[in-house]
């Protein structure tokens, strides 16, 4: 309005950047339905215990894992794609070893954050 837009242009502004969302929107939806539904019935169970007996209950090694598991999710540059693999993989993980949850996504943002920077470098050179 302070720019000269009239209503009906903001509308269309709101509409047209909705559409540019709407997609992966109702991809996070699902995907938190889905593996919500997998977590309930038990899925990641016998997952969780095993990754536990390979770590040893060691939370430096879940924490590096989480980083290269970021890293390697980041590969096709796509930020979605990466939280949407890795963190209902390595949820039920940091619940099971009473790990904080921000680091989870701490050290997945940082590792995304790193690619960018190393794929954006490699994409300007080529």
């Amino acid at each position: 309005m302070i720019l000269g837009y009239s209503v009906t242009d903001l509308v269309g502004f709101f509409a047209k950047g909705l559409d540019q969302v709407i997609n992966v929107v109702i991809m996070f939806i699902f995907a938190i339905i889905f593996f919500g539904i997998m977590n309930d019935s038990g899925l990641f169970k016998p997952l969780v215990k095993r990754l536990i007996l390979m770590t040893r209950g060691n939370v430096v090694i879940v924490c590096a894992m989480t980083a290269l598991i970021g890293t390697i999710a980041q590969l096709d540059g796509a930020g979605a794609v990466t939280f949407l693999l890795s963190i209902p993989a390595l949820l039920p993980l940091y619940k099971a070893l009473n790990m904080n949850k921000y680091l989870l996504i701490l050290l997945l943002a940082l590792s995304a954050a790193i690619m960018n920077m190393v794929l954006g470098e490699v994409q300007w050179l080529v």
